[in-house]
């Protein structure tokens, strides 16, 4: 099935982290025992846990979906799930969902600020360092980091001398998860860097919160190749 829809070889399988054994070693030998590269990359989760347990229909520890979508939008609970590294475990917690939800709300609150303040915004450049923390195995608690310091500095921009300061409400700071180490099983073994490519424009920094929030994902430019590439 995977040669006919994706080919010998294809870019990215991924699975949780219960899966490396026995089910990914075993994919790998049956391909290769045919001369099929398989996957390039292999990408293991970790999973959303509840109570300390990895939520599951037998234990009825699960949460749907539409019902969290209640509470929160669907760009929130994004926002949510990739506030801890993707091998991370990441326990439910009510109160940081919607921590998670005031800080994205954060970011499009200073966007509107921006757009009152000087027009339309134009898609900008990605920093460095939000470019650099993706290059590091997609570590995007740090590339949100980055994109919240972004949001500092316009803000420090827009209360410039010539503005007076005024009081707005406090967003609490994201919260972030280190990444944790890589794991050295014979599956992650093949697993190699991935390396974005990122097109670029010269605009402000808030520009660049503007580009991850604004652009649909579908537009955005980046590819995944190996270091060696």
């Amino acid at each position: 099935m995977c040669e006919a829809y994706l080919g010998p070889e294809f870019d990215i399988h991924a699975g949780g982290m219960d899966l490396i054994f026995p089910h990914h070693e075993n994919e790998i030998a049956q391909a290769e025992a045919v001369g099929d590269r398989f996957a390039r990359f292999w990408l293991h989760n970790g999973w959303v846990t509840m109570g300390g347990e990895k939520m599951s229909k037998s234990l009825g520890n699960v949460l749907a979906i539409p019902a969290v979508l209640q509470r929160v939008r669907p760009a929130e609970l994004r926002y949510y799930l990739g506030s801890a590294h993707y091998r991370s475990m990441l326990e439910f917690s009510e109160t940081a969902l919607q921590d998670a939800a005031k800080a994205y709300t954060g970011i499009e609150d200073f966007l509107h600020r921006v757009r009152n303040r000087v027009g339309a915004v134009e898609p900008g450049e990605w920093t460095a360092a939000f470019a650099a923390a993706l290059d590091d195995d997609l570590a995007v608690p740090i590339a949100l980091a980055e994109i919240h310091a972004a949001r500092a500095e316009g803000n420090r921009a827009l209360e410039a001398p010539h503005r007076p300061h005024t009081s707005g409400p406090t967003i609490p700071p994201p919260r972030l998860q280190s990444v944790p180490p890589r794991t050295n099983s014979s599956a992650g073994n093949r697993s190699a860097p991935t390396k974005p490519r990122w097109c670029s424009a010269a605009t402000p920094c808030w520009s660049a919160c503007a580009r991850v929030f604004q652009r649909p994902r579908s537009t955005w430019r980046w590819a995944l190749t190996p270091t060696n590439a």
